[in-house]
């Protein structure tokens, strides 16, 4: 039996009812994983509209490249730190725009940090991934302490890479600013202090 879609859902709902049932998942002879394709349906809309307005506004600003870059060094560290996430989709819409759109737009337009601030920036890095890393959620709980520790190495890691990219002086000092400070913004998520703002 379809589940009926009535209006005041939110459009990410409703699509993602529409596309389940495309999928002919049963709601009725299969409830979970009916209610689990349609929850991670949610997400990927939800993720994608941000994604979407995120990478318009850059294109429009001319700093598509720089987004890129900034975005990749963001999720190279939280891929093993993890971090805060925010509850509300509309705060966690205008956090992003402000985090990968603004950020890169002022590294990009008015300022270039010298690389003896780039190694202090690191080095705050690794203090924080050292202290908080992996900083795992309410929904995403990681108990087991092998691997927090195994994903706290590999944040390390990742965070040194950075550190010998910065030290072998092979990449644009513009480029390491964004990489950097991408790095940097994705360890700030780490603090309880940005947990308390942020979620």
């Amino acid at each position: 039996m379809k589940q009926v879609i009535n209006k005041s859902m939110c459009l990410t709902e409703r699509t993602a009812i529409f596309l389940v049932e495309r999928l002919n998942v049963d709601a009725e002879t299969d409830k979970i994983k009916y209610l689990k394709c349609k929850l991670a349906l949610e997400i990927i809309l939800i993720n994608f509209s941000k994604l979407s307005i995120i990478y318009v506004l850059s294109f429009m600003l001319g700093i598509t490249k720089a987004v890129l870059v900034f975005h990749i060094a963001f999720l190279y560290i939280r891929k093993y730190a993890y971090g805060a996430h925010s509850n509300s989709s509309l705060k966690c819409t205008i956090i992003s725009l402000i985090l990968f759109v603004g950020i890169p737009f002022y590294l990009v337009n008015f300022v270039l940090i010298p690389k003896e601030i780039l190694l202090i920036v690191l080095l705050i890095n690794s203090s924080l991934i050292y202290k908080f890393a992996p900083a795992a959620t309410k929904k995403n709980p990681i108990s087991d302490l092998k691997k927090k520790r195994e994903l706290r190495r590999k944040a390390l890691v990742a965070n040194s890479v950075m550190m010998l990219l910065l030290i072998i002086n092979v990449i644009p000092l513009g480029i390491l600013n964004l990489v950097i400070f991408g790095s940097f913004f994705s360890c700030l998520t780490l603090s309880p202090y940005v947990y308390a703002v942020i979620e």
